[in-house]
């Protein structure tokens, strides 16, 4: 009975470890997390009563958590922007908010066609050249000089954009557990850099 009862708790335990130990615990790896506490607590036919009996009192209880709809909505949005677990089930519904905030997030505002820095920014730009090399890449203006044509077509070739970044993202093979999420969007940050934008803030 101790023996089972060892078993039952030992997942209890190392998932703990995996949310305040882990080097790259990240908010995307809760549910995939509670799916596997949900799968072995689950009650089975050949469990025995005490088994049985504590797979209930622990699934009862974990069962409670995270049942607000916007916390809920959030974290399976975390799980398919951590390239670990993307590839578990994601619905549609998750894909289509997620594609929702990398355009509203991608948004720059305009007062017109062309739109001269600021002395503010100039500054801000003349401060920021001698940092290193890879703080630069990361650096995106909030004012972009653009045609009138680019101007007209901007919003569709966002969206556009938008939708080529996450078809791509979804098509790459999920990491390695080992892996650093949040290094592996630095990395992709060329390639996907709308979706690498509010991929931080999911992290």
């Amino acid at each position: 009975m101790f023996e089972e009862f060892v078993q039952l708790i030992r997942v209890l335990y190392t998932s703990t470890l995996c949310v305040s130990c882990e080097k790259n615990a990240t908010c995307g790896q809760i549910i995939p997390i509670l799916q596997k506490l949900e799968e072995h607590f689950t009650m089975k036919d050949e469990d025995t009563m005490f088994v049985a009996s504590i797979k209930e009192k622990v699934w009862e209880n974990l069962s409670q958590r995270y049942q607000n709809d916007d916390i809920q909505a959030f974290l399976h949005e975390a799980t398919a922007m951590d390239p670990r677990f993307k590839g578990r089930s994601v619905s549609d519904e998750t894909w289509d908010r997620l594609r929702r905030k990398a355009i509203e997030s991608n948004v720059r505002p305009t007062t017109g066609l062309s739109v001269e820095m600021t002395d503010t920014e100039h500054q801000e730009k003349e401060e920021s050249e001698g940092e290193d090399e890879k703080m630069e890449e990361t650096i995106v203006p909030l004012h972009i000089k653009r045609s009138a044509l680019e101007e007209l077509f901007s919003e569709e070739d966002r969206d556009d954009q938008v939708d080529l970044e996450v078809e791509r993202y979804k098509s790459l093979p999920p990491i390695p557990m080992a892996e650093d999420p949040v290094m592996w969007w630095w990395e992709k940050r060329d390639e996907l850099p709308l979706l690498t934008n509010i991929a931080t803030s999911y992290l």
